[in-house]
This record gives structure tokens, sequence and C-alpha cells, in this order.
């Protein structure tokens, strides 16, 4: 996989400069071996409303010639966010702070409609100020998977794109409440609230609710974000159809921080048929064990769909068999290849791009396009040896329970030492050369999974967990007494 990079440029589409560079980019793709070309560049997607025609000509386009060149195209972009420059110091931001996206966006005071509603209807509300969300680092406001007018909006926006430009895959991505648990507040919100969870939302004051996960009513309120944000996977999977890979972009899966924001990949598997890291740093050599670390629940989540045990026909249209992605960054070709060989060690499918700083060097953008120049034939060894890369049988002597309760309903200070402690072992256990794997917690359920258990692993460890049902504590008697 490789990241193919739009500019302001691509926008002049159709044009004949356009057109020989989307000609040379495919070809130097198919020339590094690339079988998958991401699309980076028009991130916030719904600032591009008034240009969403030519946008998806564009997209055709480049789909046309990649798959001439035998490489599946997958589009990536930022579902729920879109910019609101207030000021010149705004702009100013946005160019040099968010260079991963062409910075085009309407002024602040224009408005659009699409599908039927008007885009500033969607946008998510704050509990404590009961105005729209504005989320400062990124110069953004934020739209709520629980309208639906939105989401009718969403589906509609990717289906129509995909059946005129002939894509391959999906990347959803962004698809949070910022900045945290107080959104959103809209009248969706609380009418799901009310109809899921026979409660209504409490005033922003009511500190007995907000913040207090020993109160059951709030730890109600966390779940549904996570089942909302997981119910738009599904309906986008309903509107691409199941040979679509569809992912999103996660840089945690195991913190209390992204749980908050209602992005956690174990949900985002019912309609998700790819599982996809972010590894954000340029270091990987020096971090590496702690990625090691970091990507196992993402493999334990993945096990747990069946996506990584043959059960699950997991996006057949995709490239690569692989329904584990991770996404790495590298400035150099050495950094290139260490990105991969850790990738491919850990059995993930392999995507290594650019840091977006570096697109600031205008020589060097024009003499790479993109990202292939940095692969500099990995790639093609990667073919080669085929056989080097089969699914692996798990042979670990010691599982590590993930606990998706603890990270996401226990208390802050509990859920932070779950996750630390569970970073803490995987990476001792490794560094000591004992085999480990992770499983969710869920597979503790019931005698009969504990009996199998007690025949994968010499030894269960239970990292600083606190959440458990009743049935998962019936697995682990069944476990310990086999």
């Amino acid at each position: 996989m490789a990241s193919w990079w739009l500019t302001l440029e691509d926008l002049h589409w159709p044009d004949y400069d356009v057109e020989a560079r989307i000609e040379r980019r495919a070809a130097q793709m198919a020339a590094g071996g690339v079988n998958v070309a991401v699309i980076f560049g028009l991130h916030f997607r719904w600032d591009f409303i008034p240009y969403f025609e030519r946008i998806n000509s564009l997209l055709g386009r480049i789909t046309t010639e990649c798959h001439r060149h035998g490489i599946k195209v997958v589009d990536h972009y930022s579902d729920t966010l879109t910019h609101r420059a207030r000021n010149l110091e705004d702009r100013w931001y946005i160019r040099q702070r968010l260079d991963h996206h062409v910075p085009l966006y309407p002024d602040l005071g224009h408005e659009f409609r699409y599908a039927g509603s008007a885009r500033d209807s969607w946008r998510t509300v704050d509990v404590r100020t009961v105005e729209p969300v504005y989320y400062d680092p990124y110069r953004c406001n934020v739209f709520c998977p629980n309208n639906p007018d939105y989401e009718r909006a969403s589906t509609t926006y990717a289906l129509g794109l995909f059946n005129e430009a002939g894509m391959d895959g999906l990347m959803d991505d962004d698809f949070v409440f910022y900045p945290g648990v107080y959104s959103c507040s809209c009248e969706h919100c609380r009418e799901r609230f009310l109809k899921e969870c026979g409660l209504r939302l409490p005033e922003a004051t009511d500190t007995t609710f907000w913040g207090n996960t020993e109160n059951p009513d709030f730890r109600e309120w966390l779940a549904m974000r996570l089942r909302s944000v997981g119910d738009h996977f599904v309906h986008m999977r309903a509107a691409l159809g199941p040979e679509r890979p569809l992912f999103s972009c996660c840089s945690s899966t195991s913190s209390r921080g992204v749980s908050d924001l209602g992005l956690v990949y174990d949900d985002l598997v019912r309609g998700c048929n790819t599982v996809n890291m972010e590894m954000v740093t340029v270091a990987p050599l020096r971090e590496c064990h702690q990625y090691f670390a970091h990507q196992m629940p993402y493999r334990a989540i993945a096990w747990a769909a069946g996506f990584l045990r043959g059960e699950v026909d997991h996006a057949q249209n995709v490239a690569s068999p692989d329904p584990l992605v991770s996404i790495a960054y590298a400035e150099s070709p050495l950094q290139f290849f260490l990105c991969w060989a850790l990738q491919k060690a850990w059995g993930h499918q392999s995507w290594v791009c650019r840091r977006t700083a570096s697109r600031n060097d205008e020589e060097a953008r024009k003499k790479h396009d993109d990202d292939a120049h940095m692969q500099g034939g990995t790639l093609f060894w990667e073919k080669e040896h085929v056989d080097l890369f089969r699914a692996a049988r798990p042979v670990a002597d010691v599982g590590i329970v993930f606990s998706p309760a603890t990270r996401s309903f226990a208390s802050k200070a509990q859920a932070d030492e779950h996750e630390k402690a569970m970073m803490g072992w995987i990476q001792k256990v490794s560094a000591s050369g004992i085999l480990c794997d992770t499983i969710l917690q869920q597979a503790l359920q019931g005698r009969d999974a504990g009996k199998r258990l007690a025949e994968r692993f010499k030894a269960l460890v239970l990292p600083a967990t606190v959440a458990l049902a009743d049935s998962e504590f019936e697995g682990l008697a069944a476990y310990v007494g086999h």
C-alpha cells in the first residue's frame, strides 16, 4: 500500500498536466510494486461540496489508470470534520499545521446543503455550552452520527462516489465525538439515550452523572456513544456492499482517551471488515517494543471478529488478503524498510506514508509525486517470497487479556492502569523470549471457553482488570480447574 497525494493543482482537472501526472504516478507505483493506492489530500471532504462532481471525475480517472496497472484504489477522507476558519490566524494555522489536506474550505458564513439537508444542521452540540462543538486543534466543527440527515448524506455521498469512480475500498476517517464525553447533546442523541436507555441526559452541572463511572447511567451514556459510531460503519457497510474493504483510522484502541471519543475497534468491526492501526512515530526502531505491544489489542480484535481465522470472508476485493493493516510514517527509504519489516513481522498489511511536513519541500514533491520512491524494491521482494508471508498459526504460551470493559467503563485511573499494565506485560514477556498473544475478555465467557483457553495457553494474565462479567469469571474458574 502507498499514499496517492492530491494537491490544489489536481483540482484543475480536467487538465493535460494533471492527466500526465496521473499516468506518471500510476506507472511509478506499479514500478515500485504497489498494489493498493490510498488517496490523501482531499481530507475534510465536506469542505468540497461545491466540487463533488469534479472530484468524483478526478478520482474516477485515477482509479481507471491505477486499475490499468493492476493497482486497487482506496479513498480516504474525514467523514465528520469541516473547517471553520474564524479569522486570518486560523487560516494560517490550517495552512501550516494541517498540510495533510488541500486547504480549500468555505468562508465561515457560507452554508451548503446536501442530500436534502443543511450541513450546519449535522453538527454535534456540547452539553456544557449548548452550542455546536468547535474543535480547536483542527479549527473545525464535527458532525453527529446520530443525526439521520447526516447519516443519509454520508452514505449517499460514498455510494455515489464509488458507483461513479469505481473505487475499491474506503478508509472512513475521524469518526469521533470530539472533544470528549460532553459531546453530543443534540436532539437526536438525547432521543436515542431516552429510547435505548430510558434516561434523560442531565445538565452539564450534574456532577453525580458527568465523569462519574460509578454511576450506571453515565456508563450507559458512554456505551451508547460507542454503539453510535459502530452503527455508522454498519450503515456504511450496507451501502457499499460486503465485498469492498471498509476501515477507519485509530492510533490506539486500548486507551481511555479514544474510548471517550467513541472510536474503538472492538465496536467498529460490526461494520468494518479490516482493522487498521496508525503508528504515530518516525522512530520505529527506538519505539518498536512499544508499538509491538500497542498492536496486540488490534490483533485480538481481528481474531475475535474471525478475520484471522478464515471465518469471515473479509474484503475479497482488496489486493492483499491481510485483514490487519497498519500505517506508519517514514522520511527515508531506510525508515520505510524498517517500518515495513516491523509490520510484516507482526502479520500486518504494510502501509508506509511520508510525514506530511516533507510535502513542504517543493523540490522533493516535484521529484517524487508519491511514496513509491521510498520503497526501493522491497515490495517486489515481498511478492517474490510470498511463501514467507503465509498465515501464521498461533503458538503462544501466555495469553494476556485485554478488557474493553475496564478501558471504557472503569474510572479513568483504573483504565489507564489497565492499559499501562497490559503494555508492560506484553513488552516484558516478549522481551524475555516467551511467546504471548492478546485475547479479548469476551473469550473467557463460559466454562467451555475456559477449557479451550487451557488447551491453548499455559498461563493467562489479567493486567489490572477490574470489569468482568459473571460468565467471564465462570470461564476463568474453568481455566484454572482444567
